[in-house]
């Protein structure tokens, strides 16, 4: 019998060309997959442990727990492994592809003797990227994969930050402990002072009462900052990932000596572009600079190298059936697409003046953090020098108006005076002394790192 092969081998190329869309099997370990876990951390994540200086074991354990448990890390890192997933997907489009091939074709037309055409074997294809549309893709999810991978160093750098800042505050709140006892001690022995005075007559029942009102409102105090100290323990507790009970659990921490950070005297791109938002914002300019480019290849012809290696039955299976191999390039031209081309480039476009502008306005953002934290930075130390002099002449007015009201010199509100005046700038010099760490803390946030 005699068939004309040439229609058979145009038929075969063209099923070949369809059955690029055919269905791939499932990795082997992901048919009965469970539930996902959360994903660990990926020790890249964290590129510096700059926290490590203060040489404090507490804190260090710390923050190891939030760095392996806390869900913002964990969502980051889930997200890197999505953008690098998506960069190995477009990086496939850059080399051959092999699909096992089946499918029977019922046959019309002149010639009665083919009903119908079954054929079985692998098809081969292979994109020639002629005009770079695939290479600009991969290069667009690889900047993408790098842009994610920057936000995760973005993550841990925000997390370990506000977790130091935290512990921290809790070792300040103890300190405002320790003064608010003290603020007790002191109400105490007015008491006790006007009490003396009272019973020997030489001032009145009022003057008593404000001062038992002032013990009370003392220990009033105490109760609150013990409540702030709780609160304080399960926002650290909240940071590191875990119950409140674990914040509860906290010895009680130490302010650390501050070491003096000072900002940069000049400040240029090259120094701000340590920050991992800076850099994530640059990649996303880089990728969408290569989205921008595939869309523009988009207009050019594909060319594909096609092929079929297998078997093809006539009518049924019941014969040999033949041999074939069929082999050649298909080209492809966008013709009419309704616009479609057009407008994803224009979209492309847009989407590279978007990530142009947020990248200048991260510098920009940048750049004023770390000068705002340098100029507190500056002013802090002014500020502790004026106030440790302060301090020193509020406990030598304090000591001089006891003096003066125990001989009868002075009434008891020059004293409550002195007392609230002394109380008020131990306080503010705790306050102040405490910010020098929480602006050491901000110029590694600021800076992107230790310096």
């Amino acid at each position: 019998m005699f068939v004309n092969k040439r229609p058979i081998s145009l038929l075969l190329l063209g099923v070949s060309a369809l059955s690029m869309t055919a269905c791939a099997a499932l990795p082997k370990d992901q048919t009965n997959a469970a539930v996902p876990q959360a994903v660990q951390i990926p020790s890249d994540m964290v590129h510096n442990r700059w926290w490590t200086q203060y040489n404090d074991p507490q804190l260090n354990a710390l923050l190891d727990t939030a760095i392996k448990d806390a869900p913002n890390l964990s969502a980051a890192a889930a997200r890197l492994l999505k953008a690098r997933a998506l960069e190995d997907s477009q990086r496939a489009s850059l080399y051959p592809t092999a699909t096992a091939l089946g499918a029977t074709l019922q046959m019309g037309g002149n010639n009665p003797a083919i009903d119908s055409i079954t054929l079985g074997g692998i098809n081969f294809g292979w994109e020639l990227d002629f005009w770079g549309k695939n290479r600009a893709g991969v290069k667009a999810a690889t900047s993408a994969a790098d842009a994610t991978r920057a936000d995760a160093h973005q993550a841990v750098l925000v997390l370990t930050t506000a977790t130091v800042n935290a512990y921290f505050e809790l070792a300040h709140l103890y300190k405002d402990y320790d003064l608010a006892k003290r603020a007790l001690v002191l109400r105490q022995d007015s008491e006790s002072l006007v009490s003396q005075k009272a019973t020997s007559g030489l001032t009145s029942k009022a003057e008593l009462e404000l001062a038992r009102a002032a013990v009370s409102n003392a220990r009033g105090e105490l109760a609150a900052i013990e409540e702030r100290i709780l609160i304080q323990r399960h926002l650290i507790a909240a940071l590191a990932g875990q119950a409140p009970a674990f914040g509860e659990q906290l010895e009680r921490p130490n302010l650390p000596d501050a070491r003096n950070f000072k900002a940069p005297e000049r400040l240029d791109l090259e120094l701000i572009s340590r920050r991992p938002d800076v850099a994530a914002a640059r990649l996303r300019v880089e990728s969408a600079s290569s989205s921008t480019q595939r869309a523009k290849a988009s207009f050019y012809p594909n060319i594909n190298l096609m092929a079929f290696a297998g078997k093809v039955f006539l009518n049924d299976l019941s014969g040999s059936g033949m041999d074939a191999i069929n082999a050649g390039p298909v080209l492809s031209l966008p013709l009419f697409e309704g616009g479609k081309l057009k407008a994803n480039l224009r979209g492309a476009e847009a989407d590279q003046s978007v990530a142009l502008a947020s990248y200048n306005q991260t510098v920009v953002t940048a750049m004023q953090e770390v000068a705002d934290t340098g100029a507190s930075q500056r002013a802090l130390s002014e500020r502790l020098q004026h106030s440790n002099a302060a301090l020193a002449s509020s406990e030598e007015a304090y000591r001089l108006a006891r003096l003066r009201y125990e001989g009868g010199l002075s009434d008891y509100a020059t004293l409550v005076l002195a007392e609230q005046n002394l109380l008020t700038q131990r306080s503010t010099n705790n306050a102040l002394q405490s910010r020098a760490l929480t602006l050491e803390v901000a110029m590694v946030k600021a800076l992107g790192g230790p310096y």
